[in-house]
């Protein structure tokens, strides 16, 4: 039997057990992508493969990417196609291959090594609690969580100002996942949506003369809102059928709102 033969034979018998490779020294190239087009996790057995043998094991097995040394931009990629998680196999990936892997799932941050904090950024407005597995993020890095879900504060310790304030404004409920507040902090975030007072404990003290002048400062404001405006004329936890804080928001209006909310409160009581 002559070499051409062997090579011949060897191949086949590669092709009915791609096993075999790892006992072959020095297969040739096309023994190579022959084991790994069958299964490319076998890329561990093969020293110094060529940028194709590798691009033909990680589109068959994305977690073979773990096997190649220092992989190009392209074999990174096709491990990303495979999955986000698969970024947790490469070392040092190029941004863009971050990028991809963020658009994928936000959680893909935790695979990264300090990631800039436009990639959390990225990561939280992908998937909101991706902010968990983000030490210490910037308040930016937190404005924009809230902003994609106000539930991002269930994973902050230390939220700022301005990201309990947001997501205050857009989901009163936000209340509930905070931890310690004060009867004056309250006092601030009524000011921007009277709807958190339904979330408001009975354990903070907060007398009706207090929370009336609270809703007083808003109102008499020139920027109030439309929707706070609204939500002040139909919050039951604001009006006179409530026992915590009883007052008539038409009448408070009335007598200290602005130009604006006199308009606003105006055409929601036409509406009727």
């Amino acid at each position: 039997m002559n070499n051409k033969d062997k090579k011949a034979m060897r191949l086949e018998e590669i092709k009915r057990n791609p096993y075999t490779i790892q006992h072959i020294d020095r297969p040739s190239e096309e023994e190579q992508k022959a084991a790994v087009e069958a299964n490319g996790m076998l890329l561990q057995y093969i020293k110094e493969p060529s940028e194709e043998v590798k691009q033909l094991a990680v589109a068959n097995a994305p977690r073979a990417v773990q096997y190649c040394r220092e992989p190009s931009r392209t074999v990174q990629e096709l491990a990303i196609d495979g999955g986000w998680n698969m970024l947790a196999y490469i070392e040092n990936p190029a941004s863009d291959v971050v990028s991809k892997a963020l658009r994928q799932s936000g959680w893909a941050i935790q695979y990264v090594k300090e990631p800039t904090e436009a990639m959390q950024i990225e990561a939280v407005e992908q998937a909101y609690d991706a902010i968990k597995y983000i030490s210490a993020p910037s308040e930016k890095v937190q404005l924009a969580a809230v902003k994609t879900n106000y539930q991002a504060l269930r994973y902050m310790s230390h939220p700022s100002k301005k990201a309990i304030q947001m997501a205050i404004k857009g989901a009163p409920q936000a209340l509930t996942l905070l931890g310690d507040y004060t009867a004056a902090d309250v006092l601030k975030w009524i000011q921007i949506n009277t709807l958190v007072a339904s979330y408001v404990p009975q354990s903070i003290g907060i007398d009706g003369q207090a929370m009336k002048q609270a809703v007083e400062q808003a109102v008499s404001s020139e920027d109030v809102s439309e929707a706070y405006i609204r939500n002040l004329l139909t919050n039951p936890a604001l009006s006179l059928q409530s026992e915590r804080w009883p007052m008539d928001p038409l009448l408070l209006i009335d007598a200290v709102g602005s130009f604006k909310a006199k308009q606003i409160a105006m055409d929601e009581k036409l509406k009727y």
